[in-house]
């Protein structure tokens, strides 16, 4: 068996079941991957599209009420547009799941460093956390895993720093908070 993408597991031992046969989970698969076409790399970064898209919103971009619903709505239909679901984002991340979700490869970033530029471009753009007013300051190191935001008391000179929620927490807050 060999891993081919994002939950994606593609059968290559006869003896098992038959050649070829695609398992995974269809939310994450991208259009060409469901029509049986060729994939490469593009396809993951539809994948991976999904998965940012599900972090910042707590849901996919694609729903169905049957899995033939799912696969036809992410074949033929777009995805829900980000900004309905979190209208604060910027402008460049919504820009950035549109083309990464793109039904046609040729209308996705075409490598993954094109995609990692990106993003890093779009990181040093953004200067808040996910619509709070604090800062986001990169703590690769914490032990805690979690970010640390610097907030500025304008009535104290000195920083005080606040441990940021992990995304999971962040996803979990933000639905709790639209019920």
């Amino acid at each position: 068996m060999n891993a081919t993408g994002f939950g994606i597991a593609r059968i290559t031992d006869a003896s098992r079941t038959k050649t070829g046969m695609v398992l995974g989970t269809p939310s994450f698969m991208s259009p060409e991957q469901l029509a049986g076409q060729h994939i490469d790399g593009r396809s993951d970064r539809y994948s991976l599209g999904v998965m940012l898209f599900q972090l910042l919103t707590g849901t996919l971009p694609s729903r169905g009420d049957s899995m033939a619903a799912l696969m036809n709505r992410i074949a033929n239909q777009s995805p829900t547009d980000v900004r309905a679901l979190r209208p604060g984002l910027p402008a460049g991340v919504a820009d950035m799941l549109t083309r990464s979700l793109a039904k046609s490869p040729a209308q996705r970033y075409q490598s993954g460093a094109d995609l990692a530029a990106e993003l890093k471009r779009l990181r040093a753009g953004i200067d808040t956390l996910a619509g709070t007013d604090m800062p986001l300051r990169d703590n690769a190191s914490n032990p805690s895993g979690h970010f640390e935001t610097t907030q500025v008391d304008p009535q104290r000179p000195s920083a005080t720093r606040v441990a940021a929620p992990d995304v999971a927490e962040y996803v979990t807050n933000s639905r709790n908070q639209e019920r």
